[in-house]
Parts: C-alpha cells; structure tokens; sequence
C-alpha cells in the first residue's frame, strides 16, 4: 500500500509539472489582454475626455479652472495607465533572457525612472522561453511594485555561475520595505513556479532591500 500511494503522489506531481508551463502562459495572455483593453480602451477614453475638457477651458466660462483641473487629472491617469500596461504586459520578443533584463533595466535609466543596473558573468542564461517570458514578467511587476511602493530610485540584477549552476539577485533601494514585500506577495507563487520548471530554488528575503534570489544548482551560503 506504501508503494502505491508514493506511485499516486508520484504520477499528480509529474501531472501538475506538465500542466505548469501551460498555466503560466495562460496567465502572460490574460494580463497581455488586461493591458491591451486597459491602453485600447480605458486610456483613450480618458485621452478624449482630456482633450474635450482642454477644449472647453479654452473656450472661457466660470468653470474654467475646474475644467483644467480635470484634463490634467486625466492626463495623469492615461499616463499612469499606459505604464501600468508596459508593466503588467510586457513585449514578448522573441530576445533570450538576459538581453530582456538588459533591456528592462536600461529603458528604466533611459526613462528616468529610476537607474537600472545588470551584471552577469554569463553572456546567455538558457533557459525555455516559456519559463523564461512569465519569470521576466514577473521580474517587472516586482521592480514596478519597488518603485511605485517604495520610491525606490535604484535596481539591480546580478547572475553569477554556468550554464548549468548559477544565482540571480534582485535588489533595491526601496524605502518602506514591507510595504513593498506585502505587495509583491501575488507574484511569489509564479516565480516559484518557474523555479520549480528549472529545477531551481526561490528565496525572498525579509527585511532587507533583495527582493529575490533564484538559485539552480548552488547550495545556499
């Protein structure tokens, strides 16, 4: 009976491993489609209703300044909104995994949003792109949640190692810590998950400016 409950727990396991890669790029699509209603639809009735309001401001009256205030505060929104599709809907070029990550941190410091740094002694970090896309959407949304949450005006990603045995480190200067650790909460469970595909370890550190490390291969210091 022993057995046969091992060998049980054994086939729901290698089940739920095959299924795994499907979930998670069942989840990339459906933010992929939040983001595009979200800049399709939601940011250009906002858009328009900004430019009705700048017109009707322009044309005089007693509710002039109101006016105003409400098309800057819609322009606000649209552009909140559009950054929180790049964010939650990231590109899906077909780029390996650390040129994504190049790429991300430097539009940051190239946007001014905070400065983005990446050291790897790998050139490329291999890796299935069907674990790699809903990792490095994960990866975003984590460093969106320091900056928004934490004010944090400084990033980094460092991997070390080979091919086969290497560690990421996710890091930053977010100033209210556990703000930022209980927001990006949602996405623990997805990383794990793409860890658990590439036979990795996820760690998230409490209480201190590293958000995550992902280990494959490398005993924990």
């Amino acid at each position: 009976m022993p057995s046969e409950t091992h060998s049980l727990i054994d086939s729901k396991s290698d089940e739920a491993l095959r299924l795994l890669p499907g979930l998670l790029a069942a989840r990339e699509r459906m933010l992929l489609e939040v983001g595009r209603v979200l800049h399709d639809s939601v940011a250009q009735d906002l858009s328009a209703m900004a430019l009705i309001c700048e017109h009707l401001a322009e044309t005089g009256g007693e509710h002039k300044r109101e006016l105003m205030d409400v098309q800057e505060g819609a322009q606000r929104c649209v552009e909140e909104l559009r950054r929180l599709c790049a964010t939650i809907s990231p590109a899906t070029e077909e780029k390996d995994f650390l040129s994504l990550l190049r790429d991300f941190l430097h539009s940051l410091s190239a946007k001014g949003r905070c400065k983005g740094t990446l050291r790897s002694s790998l050139r490329i970090l291999p890796m299935p792109h069907a674990i790699a896309m809903p990792l490095y959407g994960s990866i975003r949304r984590i460093v969106n949640i320091a900056l928004r949450q934490g004010k944090a005006t400084e990033v980094s990603i460092g991997i070390s190692g080979g091919d086969r045995s290497w560690e990421l480190r996710l890091r930053d200067n977010s100033g209210a810590i556990e703000k930022v650790e209980t927001a990006m909460q949602s996405e623990r469970p997805w990383v794990e998950a793409c860890a658990l595909l590439l036979d990795a370890e996820a760690e998230f550190p409490q209480g201190e400016h590293t958000r995550l490390i992902l280990r494959r291969g490398i005993p924990e210091k």
